[in-house]
């Protein structure tokens, strides 16, 4: 008879009500670092070992990934239970410059870059314009040849 034990850690940086990464690593495992950007998060302060679908799929597959650590950062800041009506985003300075550093910041040989914010909401202009502003600053970006 064999045990195995494994252990995923999180780390979530945030301020209030607005979460600005939260980073799950399996210790112990070699693997690639990745940087998912996604809409908006539902993990604060609060509830750091919440795990909602998106993060479970990914923690799922995170070895068949080659992943070790994954740094989680959304287009917005703001944190939902549920999916949020247009009108309760905001735009955040301060969350835009997160990701903007550490996309910049990013190991070019290690890190992987993952979109995961899709086609959702295509037709907000305020979206759209994180959208294009962001996809500026990857191909400004080291990562940009990953």
């Amino acid at each position: 008879m064999e045990t195995k034990r494994e252990q995923i850690t999180t780390e979530v940086v945030f301020n209030g009500d607005r979460t600005y990464e939260i980073k799950r690593r399996i210790e112990g495992y070699k693997g690639d670092k990745a940087i998912l950007i996604g809409l908006y998060p539902t993990i604060d302060g609060d509830n750091i070992t919440k795990i909602d679908s998106t993060q479970l799929h990914l923690i799922n597959h995170m070895k068949e990934m080659g992943l070790s650590e994954v740094r989680i950062v959304n287009l917005y800041s703001e944190v939902f239970e549920r999916k949020p009506a247009v009108s309760q985003l905001t735009y955040d300075t301060e969350n835009f410059e997160y990701i903007s550093k550490a996309v910049n910041e990013a190991d070019t040989d290690s890190c992987k870059l993952i979109i995961a914010y899709g086609s959702s909401l295509g037709s907000n202009k305020m979206t759209n314009t994180i959208k294009h502003n962001l996809l500026t600053v990857i191909s400004k970006s080291r990562i940009k040849n990953n």
